[in-house]
């Protein structure tokens, strides 16, 4: 079967690479690309149409949840999944208002991000990577 094909969205770069890092290591995945913030995801997701799109929720510019709700204006059938590192604020009610298929924690990501990935890209299209 072919890959689900993600798109990365993370001003830290650090922390994109190694969400990336973590994806690589599973065969169902394939990481298409890694932009840093909501605009460039808004824009990268019309072109490449992933399957879904990890998105952090706090970054410059455009935040993860105005862009998820670009994304689903353009009738994107991308799955999102809003990653927050905020542990003081719990946004997951704006983040499924907007629109999003999943959120999770920054602490969250490194056990649960696969699982979520393939739960989000099954539920919008079928596919199991």
């Amino acid at each position: 079967m072919e890959a689900i094909r993600v798109l990365i969205v993370d001003d830290d770069e650090h922390f994109a690479a190694s969400l990336e890092a973590t994806l690589s290591e599973d065969r169902r995945v394939e990481v298409v690309e890694s932009v840093r913030d909501g605009a460039a995801a808004v824009e990268r997701c019309a072109v490449i149409q992933p399957d879904v799109v990890a998105m952090d929720i706090h970054m410059p510019a455009m935040d993860g949840v105005e862009a998820t709700r670009r994304i689903r204006a353009q009738e994107s059938s991308a799955a999102v999944i809003l990653i927050s590192g905020s542990m003081f604020e719990d946004p997951r009610e704006l983040a499924y208002e907007a629109g999003a298929t999943g959120y999770l924690t920054k602490a969250q990501c490194a056990r649960e991000l696969l699982p979520a990935i393939l739960e989000a890209a099954q539920a919008v299209g079928g596919r199991t990577g």
